[in-house]
């Protein structure tokens, strides 16, 4: 009888597991393209997960973005915890940084530190994240219901905000950025699986 109820709670803690990981669906071939504008300007983005790589001991997915000066692209893996990004433009991450908590819920909040060296020196970078609210969202790709994560990062002594809304079964489905230049908005248009 104890092993059947030690079967069935494991059950559960693992299907809720798997329902987390599908707010940000990682598999070889995925891709998402988002559309939006900036100073006038269309944008086209595509996001696509290339292949998988180990970062030290972890084995992360790359996704490569185009056009993007990237040609290294970002190494990312899902855990029962969140989504954790372990590289970046060929630099490994030291704490990797968390940018999706679990389970997603409105209210949750979490800080990220690291040292990078991009750039040839040393800058110490901070991240404050927030799950602020689920939404109802419409975008090019279609009606879903997302959670909206807002981020404040520091980079040395500049500070940039963004947020990033994140839907079940797709991953993200609207970014946006405030820079000095102004406000980027870009929007889910496509997302296409890889196949299994």
């Amino acid at each position: 009888m104890r092993v059947l109820a030690a079967l069935a709670l494991c059950a559960t803690l693992c299907s809720a597991a798997a329902a987390q990981e599908e707010y940000f669906p990682l598999q070889e071939g995925h891709s998402w393209t988002y559309t939006g504008t900036f100073n006038g300007r269309d944008l086209k983005i595509v996001q696509k997960v290339t292949k998988k790589e180990k970062v030290g001991d972890v084995e992360c997915f790359v996704l490569m973005t185009t056009p993007s000066s990237n040609k290294e692209g970002e190494h990312v893996v899902v855990t029962k915890t969140g989504v954790w990004r372990h590289r970046y433009r060929g630099e490994d991450l030291v704490p990797p940084v968390e940018f999706l908590r679990f389970p997603v819920k409105a209210g949750h909040k979490w800080d990220t530190k690291y040292t990078s060296k991009l750039g040839g020196g040393e800058t110490e970078v901070k991240g404050s994240f927030e799950v602020v609210a689920e939404e109802d969202l419409e975008v090019p790709a279609g009606r879903f219901k997302a959670f909206k994560v807002a981020v404040d990062m520091k980079i040395g002594d500049q500070s940039s905000k963004s947020a990033i809304w994140f839907a079940k079964d797709v991953g993200i489905v609207q970014q946006s950025f405030t820079l000095p230049a102004g406000e980027v908005v870009v929007k889910l248009a496509k997302f296409e699986k890889g196949k299994p």
